[in-house]
């Protein structure tokens, strides 16, 4: 976005050439370098007559130390081909107990592999380790009940048992539970359940994290909570799930009739103190689900997941999901949905209890939680999610992410391919509610692209028939829910939309939703809260026809509440949401619901306080009778500005003013636990771009990504045939741009 960027230049003959390069924050090593040894699996536990026998998965659990990898090597001559089924024994597997840096991998079983194939492509794994609990058998997660459960040698929770509560209850039980346990690396199996029993009480779930303050008897506050990064006593601390398939049976992986489930299949829950106030709950922290930064291969962390109720659910911060397949088989165009099960499967309705994907909620974090690429130029083309399905006509509260609570959150939501197969081909219908908010001020969620020059593209998410097949003679909005509390006290709070491909969806925010608490309302009001209530729709922007293909004009709200900046996104509309959007003759879509189908560029809106723009888009080189509809976002961002730069050698120190918009800062707040908290500082909102080019004019060429406001760029000498030596390098500051984004204009035709 050249037109957000601030450039100098260095006259000097410089031979150099661009080098490209990350500084990325990298998460602690899964694996502890100094791996205790391997614990082989020899033997497939049938449940009930080899428990703890010599060589079973349940002799591993209980005699494996931390640092170890469990291992599997079943002989096919003796067992068959596979898949073998691990059954629960009574009472399920034993707990993975203060065993940190734990490895389990499936993929060591001979005749196994993991996926090789993009996100685009089948998923090819070959798993033949499913742990298995269709004969209703697992373990039970209350923490009062570890004694008695399959632990050897018993977990002691003498005199903390009727104190703390690791987030379960006695109605929640495991197929494999971790407690206390830091870097548990969990790969290359399946999972399979029974659909839960209702009958009996309880609710099966799949890999279940648990965490508590163990015996330390310290009152910590709020802010000295989020420094026990790593708990001394163990906290799920990095955990690690990938290449994993949850329930799909490996013998049949394409076939709808073969799935087994769970109420959820990854639960990381808070801890508690229900005895002592000022105890703050503790979070689960840094979670990864799928692809870890940094992944050497990427393919192979991909997991699977159908069958659930929610197939994940947690109460943490500074998760990751991404790289994943949700609600789609691994061949990636057969969908599971729910509307196909609403008769009982097993002892469950899935009418009457699923809710989405994913629920994720509470606690105050100004550090991301990611679902789907984390925009950092490492592997961002591998880490964007794929969601299939929900029909919102049968399911309850059918969402694809469900963020509860009212935590002050920072969620990064991009490069995810929601309702559409792996040839890009649409399933018929999905969730009429794309995502659940429940934000309070300071929340910052970006949906989308953030234009920082770093994997834009890849950063945008695809969104096809977000809709139960516009059936439903009302038009309720992709994104809902609101703030928590009155627009006149909400600081440092905003959900950037940018870049996507929208498609055949309800409006993203419907101002014509009579509900109160919808989130569009309290968005327009943010926007221009004044004491005077204003028409929820005023912040939409509008077109005026007499644009052309070279000048676009038009009008929009000014800013208030301290935005400065005004950027312009411009999109070619979607005609499928035109079209099936004007039965319903909203005010505010008398000509269907606009979204935008394909991003055409950026550009910085001048003099934001006259509320009028006339933008050169010449370069766009649009054809005449081009159909466009734009969106703009109200930022804070302050605008980069080189003060400082230094040339010696062939390296050039840059120092800049400016900030992104973020700002991650929160001010003082309660989170209702424990009391007012002080202000606390977060990082920033995404990265700064250095660019570099031998004119003034570019091309600019991206040279490196820093999160701090100066950097050093060494310019690479080459030898070229023929030599060319520059005769200027000049550089550039670029900066994402974090604000609140509008809806799409009513379109208007470039003549």
């Amino acid at each position: 976005m050249r037109k957000l960027t601030q450039h100098i230049g260095f006259a000097a003959p410089i031979r150099c050439c661009k080098k490209a390069f990350l500084t990325t924050i990298v998460l602690a090593a899964m694996i502890g370098s100094a791996a205790a040894g391997t614990v082989t699996v020899t033997v497939v536990d049938d449940g009930a007559s080899n428990i703890g026998a010599p060589g079973t998965f349940y002799w591993a659990l209980t005699n494996c130390h931390p640092g170890d990898t469990i291992a599997f090597n079943i002989d096919s001559g003796v067992n068959g081909a596979g898949p073998y089924y691990f059954m629960e024994p009574p009472g399920g597997f034993p707990i993975i107990h203060k065993l940190n840096n734990l490895l389990i991998d499936g993929y060591t079983q001979p005749g196994c592999s993991p996926n090789t194939g993009s996100m685009t492509q089948p998923n090819n794994a070959v798993i033949k380790i499913v742990i298995d609990g269709r004969n209703a058998n697992d373990i039970n997660m209350f923490s009062p009940s570890y004694t008695t459960n399959n632990t050897v040698p018993p977990i002691d929770n003498t005199g903390e048992t009727n104190v703390l509560r690791n987030g379960f209850g006695e109605s929640e039980r495991a197929l494999l539970a971790v407690y206390r346990s830091t870097n548990v690396w969990i790969r290359g199996l399946a999972f399979f359940g029974t659909f839960g029993s209702s009958q009996n009480g309880w609710v099966q779930k799949g890999i279940c994290f648990a965490r508590d303050y163990d015996h330390d008897q310290t009152i910590y506050t709020e802010a000295q909570v989020r420094t026990l990064q790593a708990y001394a006593s163990g906290s799920d601390f990095h955990g690690h799930v990938s290449g994993c398939w949850f329930g799909i049976d490996p013998a049949y992986p394409n076939d709808l009739s073969k799935i087994g489930g769970a109420y959820s299949w990854i639960t990381h829950y808070r801890c508690r103190d229900v005895n002592d106030s000022r105890r703050p709950s503790l979070p689960n922290n840094g979670l990864i689900i799928g692809v870890a930064p940094g992944s050497t291969n990427p393919a192979a962390e991909f997991n699977v997941f159908v069958g659930g109720g929610y197939q994940v659910d947690g109460v943490g911060i500074r998760q990751r999901f991404t790289g994943n397949r949700v609600g789609i088989m691994p061949d990636g165009v057969t969908a599971w949905n729910p509307s196909q099960f609403s008769a009982p499967l097993g002892l469950y309705d899935w009418g009457t209890w699923q809710h989405g994907f994913i629920e994720w909620g509470r606690f105050d974090d100004t550090e991301p939680t990611y679902i789907g690429t984390d925009g950092d130029g490492v592997n961002d083309a591998w880490e964007g999610n794929q969601f299939g399905p929900i029909d919102g006509t049968v399911v309850n509260q059918p969402t694809v992410l469900d963020m509860y609570n009212t935590s002050v959150k920072t969620y990064i939501i991009a490069g995810n391919r929601f309702g559409v197969d792996i040839h890009g081909t649409p399933f018929p219908h999905c969730s009429y509610n794309l995502a659940n908010f429940a934000m309070n001020q300071g929340s910052q969620i970006r949906f989308g692209s953030d234009f920082n020059g770093v994997s834009d593209d890849l950063e945008a998410n695809i969104v096809y028939n977000n809709n139960p097949d516009m059936g439903l003679g009302y038009a309720p909005s992709s994104i809902q829910e609101a703030l928590n509390s009155g627009p006149g006290a909400i600081t440092n709070a905003w959900f950037s939309a940018r870049g996507n491909v929208m498609v055949n969806n309800y409006p993203l925010f419907n101002p014509d939703d009579s509900t109160a608490s919808r989130f569009v309302n309290w968005w327009s009001n943010f926007v221009a809260y004044a004491a005077a209530p204003i028409v929820p729709d005023a912040s939409i922007p509008v077109l005026a026809g007499s644009s052309t293909i070279s000048t676009l004009s038009g009008t929009f709200l000014p800013p208030s509440h301290g935005f400065t900046n005004l950027v312009l996104d411009l999109y070619v509309p979607d005609p499928l949401g035109l079209a099936n959007g004007i039965p319903f003759a909203l005010p505010s879509f008398p000509s269907g619901f606009v979204q935008g189908k394909t991003y055409l560029g950026s550009f910085l809106i001048p003099n934001p306080a006259s509320g009028a723009f006339a933008l050169d888009i010449s370069g766009l080189a649009l054809a005449h009778g081009t159909k466009v509809t734009a969106a703009i976002t109200y930022s804070s961002f302050a605008r980069p500005n080189i003060t400082s730069a230094t040339r010696t050698g062939n390296s050039t120190t840059l120092t800049w003013t400016g900030d992104n918009g973020g700002p991650y800062t929160l001010g003082t707040h309660d989170t209702g636990v424990s009391g007012i908290q002080p202000a606390l500082s977060g990082g920033p909102a995404g990265f700064f771009n250095v660019q570099s080019a031998s004119a003034v004019t570019g091309p600019y060429t991206t040279v490196g990504v820093t999160l701090n406001n100066t950097t050093t760029i060494t310019d690479r000498v080459i030898v070229r045939s023929p030599a060319v030596a520059d005769s200027a390098r000049f550089y550039r500051i670029a900066a994402p741009v974090a604000g609140m984004t509008t809806l799409c204009t009513l379109p208007v035709t470039l003549p």
